[in-house]
C-alpha cells in the first residue's frame, strides 16, 4: 500500500513535466509550420521535428506532435499527405537508427530532409516552381542542420546554454523561424506579435546575461520582419531590447514601462505601423503584467538551469573543498594531541600514600642504625615487637613535627639503646630526603599535569577551528553585482566584488578597489545598504598590482564599548599590586582584566603581572576559560615563592551583549543599569594557593548603555560593606566610563581621609547601541 502511495507521488509530477514538456515542443512546432516567409516557401519546417527525433530518441510523440501542429497550420489535402509521410519516414528511420544503434550524422540528416520532403518536391515539381523548390530545400537544410547541432550541444551540456559561438549562431536561427512563425498567427485579431515579443524580451532581460536582451531583440525582430514583411519590427524589438538591458538590474515595473514606452514612440510618434492603437498598447501591457506576476524564484530556477550560475562555482566549490580537507586535518591533529594529553596523564605517579610512606621510612631507619650494631640480635631477640613500635612512632612524630629532638625519643630507646644520637641523625635525614623527594614527584607530577592540560587546551582550540572551518560558505552574485553597480554611482570603480556567508548573522565582503578610494565613506554606506545590515571595514589589504587594495567588510556588531581606568597604589610612589587588561579578543569580544597580587609593592606586582600576561596570551590562542584558569593556577603554584593573585575577568560579546564573570579569589563587581545596579558575587580562593580550583563563572545579559565595573579589594574594603559601594555606583550620574571610574576612586580614597587603604583599581566598560 505504502509502494502504491509512493508511486503515485512520484509519477504524477513526472507526467506533469511531460505534458509541459510537449506542450512546449507542440507551440514551437507549430509556430515554425506557419512560418512562410514568401507565398509557398516554408524553410523552418521540419528542422526542428527531424532534430528531436534524432537527438532525443522520442520519435514517437515527437512525430505525433508534429503530424498535429502541421494539420493545425494548414489543413488541406497536400499539406494532410505530406504531414502523414513524413511523420511515417521519420519513424520508421528512427527505428532503423535504433536498431542498428547507429547514431545520426549531419549528412544523414540532411538527405533525410529530401527524403521526408517527397510530397512537396512532388506538388513543386508538378508546378513548375523549380527556383522555390530549391531555395525551400536548401534553407530546410540548412535550418534542420542549425537545430540538430543547437539540440545536440544543449542537451549534451544538461541544458546548460553555455555554448560555443557556432552553436549560438544556430540557436540564434531557431528564434528567428519561431517568431517568423508567430507573425504569420492571426488568431481573432489579436496582436501575437507585440504579445510574444514584449514578453520574451522581458524575461530574457531577467534571466540571461545583460547584453543578451539587445540580441535578442534583433532576432525577434529580424524574424518578424521575415514573416511580416515589415522592417520597422527591427527597430522596435532592437530597441526594446536595449531599454531592457539598460533597466535590467532596476525594479522589474521600469522595464516593463520602458517597453511600453519605446511602443508607444513607434506606433503613434513615428507611425511605424497602420492601425496602430489602443488594443496595441494593451497587449504590450498584458505581456508586461504576465511577466510581473511571474515569482522571481522562477526566473532564478531557469538562470540557475540554464546557465549553471551558481557564479564561478568552480573555484567557489574550490574554497569549501580546501575548508573541508583543511578541517579534516585538523581534527586529525586534534586526535593527536588529544592521544598525547592522555599519554601525560598515565605518567602521574603521585606520592606514596602516607602509610606506605612511614612503612618504608621505619625500614630504612632499622637498616641505617641497627644493621651494624654488635646488639642487634640481642635487641631484636629481648624486644623485637616492642622496637618494632618503637620505631614506627619515632617515624609518626617525625612526620608530624617534620624533625625530631632527643626529647622525641621513646624511653625503650633511651634507657635500653646506645646509638641515641645516630638515631635522630638517621631520622632527620631519611624526613628531609623524603620531603624532597615528595617535593620532587609533586612538581613532576603537576608539570605533567600541567603539559597534558595544555596539550588537551590544543586539541580542543584544533576541534574548534575544525568545526569552523569545515562551515560552507555561500557566495551571492546577486549582491556582488548589485554592489559593484551602487558603487559604480559614487564613482568608485571596484574592479572586484566578492559577497560570502556563514549564516544569516555573519556575512562579509571583499572589494578591490583604488588607492585613492580607500578613505572614502560612501564605499560602506553602499555595501551596508545592498547587504541589508550594518558593515564595517575589517582590514585593509595591498595588492600585487600597483595602484590596487583590497578593502574586507564584515558585520557589524550591534553593540559597541567604551572603557575607562582609574587607579594608584597604597604608598605613593611605589609600584601597584594591580594590573589590569583590556584586550580584543577577535570575533567582537573583549577581554576586561584585572588582577590583585596579594600584599603590595613590587611582589605583588610581579605575581599579578605574570598572571595577567599568562592569562592574555592563553585567551589570544583560543584556550578555553576552564583550561587557561586552571593552567595559569599550576604555573603560579609550581613557582617556589608564594604567589597568590585574586583574578576578576570579564568577556564582553558585542554580537548577543552576553557577558561571562570568572572570579577566582576576586572582590565583588558591579553592573550599573539606568536605573538600578547588580552586585556580581565573588567566590573561589586566589590563585596559587591550592592545587585545583573552582573558578565562579557568572553569564549575564545587558543592555545598551549598562556599565560593567571592576575593583580590587582596595575600592572594596574603603567602604562598610559591598551594599555601600553599589549605592554610590548607582548615584552616579556620569554617562562617561573614565568619568565613573574616577568618581569611585576618589571616592574610595577621600573614605580613608585622602590616604589609600591599599593598591586600588577601577576597571569600567560602557556598552552602548551602534548607531544605524
Amino acid at each position: 500500500m505504502e509502494q502504491a502511495v509512493l508511486a503515485k507521488q512520484i509519477t504524477k509530477p513526472n507526467i506533469a513535466k511531460q505534458i509541459i514538456k510537449y506542450a512546449i515542443i507542440f507551440v514551437l512546432m507549430y509556430l515554425l509550420c506557419v512560418a512562410k516567409v514568401v507565398e509557398g516557401l516554408f524553410p523552418f519546417r521540419v528542422g526542428l521535428f527531424l532534430a528531436l527525433s534524432f537527438v532525443t530518441n522520442d520519435y514517437l510523440v515527437v512525430s505525433v506532435v508534429y503530424f498535429v501542429a502541421s494539420i493545425l497550420g494548414g489543413f488541406n489535402l497536400q499539406n494532410l499527405i505530406s504531414s502523414a509521410v513524413a511523420s511515417s519516414l521519420v519513424i520508421l528511420l528512427a527505428l532503423m537508427h535504433h536498431k542498428l544503434k547507429v547514431k545520426a550524422t549531419i549528412p544523414v540528416v540532411v538527405f533525410y530532409v529530401i527524403l521526408i520532403s517527397v510530397v512537396d518536391i512532388y506538388f513543386m515539381l508538378a508546378s513548375r516552381d523549380y527556383v522555390l523548390l530549391v531555395i525551400s530545400l536548401v534553407l530546410n537544410m540548412v535550418f534542420t542542420v542549425a537545430c540538430f547541432c543547437f539540440l545536440k550541444a544543449w542537451i549534451k551540456r544538461s541544458f546548460c546554454l553555455q555554448l560555443n559561438i557556432d552553436e549560438l549562431v544556430c540557436g540564434a536561427l531557431i528564434v528567428v523561424g519561431v517568431f517568423c512563425g508567430v507573425s504569420n498567427i492571426n488568431f481573432f485579431n489579436i496582436d501575437f506579435i507585440r504579445l510574444f515579443a514584449v514578453l520574451t524580451l522581458l524575461v530574457t532581460a531577467q534571466i540571461f546575461p545583460t547584453y543578451s536582451a539587445s540580441i535578442i531583440g534583433c532576432l525577434v525582430g529580424l524574424g518578424c520582419a521575415l514573416g511580416g514583411g515589415s522592417i520597422n519590427h527591427i527597430a522596435l524589438f532592437c530597441l526594446m531590447g536595449v531599454v531592457c538591458s539598460v533597466f535590467k538590474n532596476n525594479i522589474k515595473i521600469f522595464m516593463c514601462i520602458a517597453c511600453i514606452f519605446v511602443d508607444i514612440l513607434f506606433g503613434w510618434y513615428f507611425e511605424a505601423f497602420l492601425g496602430y492603437g489602443i488594443e496595441n498598447i494593451i497587449v504590450c501591457i498584458i505581456a508586461s503584467c504576465i511577466f510581473l506576476i511571474v515569482p522571481n524564484k522562477l526566473f532564478i530556477l531557469a538562470k540557475t538551469t540554464l546557465f549553471n550560475t551558481n557564479y564561478n562555482f568552480s573555484y567557489k566549490n574550490l574554497i569549501n573543498q580546501d575548508k573541508f580537507l583543511t578541517s579534516r586535518r585538523l581534527l586529525q591533529l586534534s586526535d593527536v594531541f588529544f592521544e598525547m594529553d592522555k599519554s601525560f596523564r598515565k605518567l602521574v605517579k603521585g606520592n606514596l600514600e602516607p602509610g606506605e610512606a612511614k612503612r618504608m621510612l621505619v625500614s630504612e631507619l632499622i637498616s641505617c642504625t641497627c644493621d651494624n650494631c654488635p646488639n642487634k640480635n640481642k635487641c631484636l631477640r629481648s624486644y623485637g615487637r616492642q622496637m618494632q613500635d618503637t620505631f614506627e612512632e619515632l617515624v609518626d612524630i617525625g612526620f608530624e613535627k617534620s624533625r625530631i629532638t632527643l626529647l622525641d625519643i621513646p624511653s625503650l630507646l633511651t634507657t635500653k639503646c646506645n646509638k641515641v644520637n645516630d638515631i635522630v641523625n638517621s631520622t632527620n635525614g631519611l624526613l628531609i630526603d623524603y620531603k624532597k623527594y615528595s617535593s620532587v614527584i609533586t612538581n613532576l607530577d603537576s608539570s605533567r599535569v600541567l603539559i597534558a592540560e595544555q596539550l588537551n587546551g590544543v586539541s580542543k582550540i584544533l576541534k574548534n577551528l575544525s568545526v569552523e572551518v569545515n562551515d560552507s560558505i555561500s557566495f551571492d552574485s546577486d549582491l556582488e553585482k548589485r554592489i559593484s553597480e551602487e558603487l559604480s554611482y559614487k564613482e568608485i570603480l571596484a574592479n572586484e566584488v566578492c559577497v560570502y556567508q556563514k549564516n544569516k548573522d555573519i556575512c562579509k565582503v571583499s572589494i578591490v578597489v583604488k588607492n585613492s578610494d580607500v578613505d572614502n565613506l560612501n564605499i560602506t554606506s553602499v555595501i551596508s545598504r545592498v547587504c541589508k545590515t550594518s558593515m564595517e571595514l575589517d582590514s585593509v589589504v595591498p595588492t600585487q598590482n600597483t595602484g590596487l587594495t583590497v578593502m574586507n567588510f564584515k558585520t557589524a556588531p550591534k553593540y559597541n564599548v567604551m572603557f575607562g581606568l582609574s587607579n594608584t597604589s597604597k604608598v605613593q610612589g611605589e609600584i601597584s599590586g594591580d594590573t589590569h587588561s583590556i584586550i580584543d579578543l577577535g570575533d567582537d569580544k573583549y577581554l576586561l582584566a584585572l588582577c590583585d597580587g596579594m600584599g603590595s609593592g613590587d611582589k605583588a606586582n610581579k605575581a599579578s603581572t605574570l598572571a595577567i600576561s599568562l592569562i592574555e596570551n592563553f585567551y589570544k590562542a583560543g584556550f578555553d576559560n576552564e583550561t587557561i584558569l586552571s593552567s595559569v593556577n599550576k604555573l603560579l603554584n609550581l613557582g617556589r615563592d608564594d604567589v597568590f593573585s585574586a583574578l576578576d575577568l570579564c568577556v564582553i560579546d558585542l554580537k548577543s551583549s552576553i557577558l561571562d564573570f570568572i572570579k577566582v579569589g576576586a572582590t565583588f563587581g558591579f553592573i550599573k543599569h539606568l536605573n538600578t545596579t547588580t552586585i556580581i558575587e565573588s567566590g573561589a580562593l586566589p590563585m596559587g594557593i591550592l592545587q585545583q580550583i573552582t573558578p565562579k563563572i557568572i553569564k549575564t545579559a545587558i543592555d545598551t548603555n549598562d556599565m560593567v565595573v571592576l575593583v580590587s579589594d582596595g575600592i572594596v574594603d574603603s567602604f562598610e560593606n559591598e551594599n555601600e559601594l553599589k549605592d554610590y555606583i548607582n548615584n552616579i550620574q556620569n554617562s562617561n566610563p573614565q568619568g565613573v571610574s574616577d568618581e569611585i576612586l576618589q571616592k574610595a580614597i577621600s573614605n580613608n581621609l585622602g590616604v589609600p587603604k591599599d593598591d586600588m583599581t577601577v576597571l569600567v566598560a560602557r556598552i552602548f547601541c551602534k548607531e544605524k
